[in-house]
């Protein structure tokens, strides 16, 4: 929500690349996320559990290598600088990426 109230105007209401209207919350979109982040997290602890036994390091140092690795690489699939969710914003994909390589994230806004 604080995003939403963030963003300029030009951005909301607008449709995205897969078809959806922008800053729309619905009771069956809702639903749908949170069926997928349950169906995520199950993944994630299995495959955890499947390769914990060649993980090393101490207690932390796994879950956390487990986490953030996939993580990363998934969320960098995700996300396309050039679609209509960054360029209807104003704002450059290689500014977005330029601005978050340093220690905190400053978009702009």
């Amino acid at each position: 929500m604080v995003l939403w109230l963030l963003s300029p105007g030009t951005v909301r209401w607008v449709i995205s690349d897969d078809g959806f209207l922008i800053g729309q919350v619905t009771l069956s979109g809702t639903y749908s996320l949170l069926a997928v982040g349950a169906l995520f997290g199950v993944i994630g602890v299995s495959a955890h559990r499947w390769v914990d036994h060649w993980l090393i390091g101490p207690g932390w140092f796994p879950q956390v290598t487990t986490a953030l690795g996939p993580g990363a690489m998934v969320g960098s699939m995700l996300v396309h600088t050039d679609g209509v969710d960054f360029s209807s914003s104003g704002r450059s994909g290689s500014r977005l990426r330029s601005s978050c390589s340093s220690r905190r994230c400053d978009t702009g806004a």
